[in-house]
């Protein structure tokens, strides 16, 4: 056989075996449907958990929350928990199994120890924020006393001028400090003021049936059975060749 002709020698052995390339995606989607139709319903639970964004390395990974809250699931279920990021402070359990009633007790279980851990995380950062104003707070009742202080000792008399200008200039640093500090506080309480405690947000489940056999399968069906048999026709036609130079 010449070498030159290889392709078209190809072409033309598809062609006689152009069969192939219908009867093997009819096969796939049979397959497919086959695999959908007998795939069981189930019920898809998912709760949804505020976290205001506590920063802990544990509670605001989802690899490390599903590997931890799982041991709350029953264990014919575990391995069915995913957690998700679904916004910025919104954490989503998802949780799937033929019972509605397990799915829904062992989401709400598992959630609200998140929810409670999440709390702890909080109330430890709300408490040393509290603690860091009350502290500021101080400073600033401190500086203010102060500079009434220096400001009266400014307005005496008899004070000499390397006096005055000690003074004042004791006057304008801790001036400096109060404005810091009364800007340091004013943003915590903000923060305080707008924050808001973890909570569990809402817990649902929806029944799923089997997928039915979709374009999108039939498409799928058809695009591997073709890549199928077009690697089937080339080994067909290669081991046809090797047989034919044997003889």
């Amino acid at each position: 056989m010449n070498n030159r002709y290889v392709l078209y020698d190809y072409l033309k052995f598809f062609r006689k075996k152009f069969w192939v390339f219908i009867v093997i995606p009819i096969l796939i989607i049979a397959a497919l449907y086959f695999l959908k139709s007998n795939q069981k319903p189930y019920f898809q639970g998912e709760s949804l958990i505020f976290t205001n964004q506590v920063s802990s390395k544990i509670l605001s990974n989802p690899d490390l929350v599903r590997l931890k809250y799982k041991e709350e699931i029953p264990e014919e279920l575990k391995e069915n928990l995913n957690v998700a990021v679904k916004s910025e402070g919104l954490v989503s359990f998802q949780l799937h199994g033929a019972n509605e009633k397990e799915v829904k007790k062992a989401l709400q279980q598992a959630s609200k120890l998140f929810v409670k851990d999440l709390s702890t995380a909080y109330d430890e950062k709300h408490s040393i924020k509290q603690r860091f104003v009350e502290d500021t707070q101080a400073k600033i009742d401190s500086i203010e006393q102060a500079i009434t202080l220096y400001n009266d000792k400014l307005n005496q008399v008899n004070i000499s001028p390397k006096a005055t200008e000690s003074y004042a200039e004791i006057v304008l640093q801790q001036e400096k400090n109060l404005s810091k500090y009364k800007n340091e506080v004013l943003k915590v309480k903000q923060e305080l003021a707008n924050s808001e405690s973890p909570q569990l947000v809402d817990v649902t489940t929806t029944y799923v049936k089997g997928e039915s056999l979709s374009i999108k399968y039939i498409l799928m069906g058809i695009v591997i059975g073709l890549q199928v048999a077009l690697v089937m026709l080339i080994f067909w036609k290669y081991i046809v060749d090797a047989r034919a130079k044997q003889k």
